[in-house]
């Protein structure tokens, strides 16, 4: 009976050694499994945590580039429209340039068109400044020439006469030309169909008269009116001792 209760015993502690065994295998493995599953779970984190990290990388470096293109092609922008302003600035102030000059030249031109539209004279002030120019040399005798028939003309004729008169020149007939006209209380005129105002003096007399007759030229040019002394005589005149003074159509 004690042999049946002692195998009874150990058996009974064979099925729990095994059972103990079978628990202790299990826990192992679980515990295996779980450290196992752990260390797969900490790898699948740190892989997903560094393709977050590296997807977040990506991402901000596509925003950075993005952003650099934006930059650059805001910056190219803004250039070329600063560009294109100077440029426009410059084309502006060179159509105003351009138009100054145009307005310069039309005014020029008017002025010009204006001078050979308005008859040749002088004002009273002009005339008060060529007598105090033209006394020096008072006492110089001359004769006159005119175109017929040109109201201008023979206007100037009388102006000239009067200046010279006023500064002491002395006027004497015109001889030579068949074809005279007389005046009123002056001397005779002659009359000849030239272009501007000339002086002309005998050929033998010209150291005599070249000073009075530069100063006339020169002095009527500054007026504004076209004078040019010649030396010799272009046309016929028997007044060797005098200036001659012919008055043509104007230039």
């Amino acid at each position: 009976m004690a042999q049946t209760d002692n195998k009874i015993t150990g058996k009974a502690n064979g099925m729990l050694d095994n059972d103990l065994q079978w628990w202790l295998d299990t826990t192992h493995k679980i515990y295996f499994s779980s450290l196992v599953i752990g260390i797969i779970a900490a790898l699948a984190f740190v892989v997903a945590s560094w393709l977050i990290i590296r997807w977040q990388s990506e991402i901000q470096t596509q925003k950075e580039t993005a952003f650099e293109h934006y930059k650059t092609s805001v910056t190219a922008t803004i250039a070329s429209a600063n560009a294109a302003a100077e440029s426009a600035k410059a084309d502006a102030a060179k159509a105003a340039e351009t138009a100054a000059k145009a307005s310069q030249t039309a005014a020029a031109a008017n002025l010009e068109l204006a001078k050979l539209n308005s008859p040749r004279t002088l004002t009273a002030q002009q005339q008060k400044k060529l007598i105090e120019l033209l006394k020096p040399y008072a006492g110089t005798k001359f004769d006159v020439a005119v175109l017929r028939g040109d109201a201008e003309t023979e206007s100037l004729l009388e102006v000239m006469e009067s200046l010279l008169q006023s500064a002491g020149w002395v006027q004497i007939d015109w001889k030579g030309e068949k074809i005279v006209f007389k005046r009123d209380a002056k001397p005779l005129a002659g009359v000849v169909n030239v272009s501007g105002v000339i002086i002309q003096v005998h050929p033998d007399q010209v150291n005599r008269f070249s000073k009075s007759a530069l100063a006339l030229a020169a002095s009527l040019n500054t007026e504004g009116i076209d004078t040019r002394p010649e030396a010799g005589l272009g046309v016929t005149n028997n007044n060797p001792d005098a200036l001659h003074l012919l008055i043509g159509k104007k230039l």
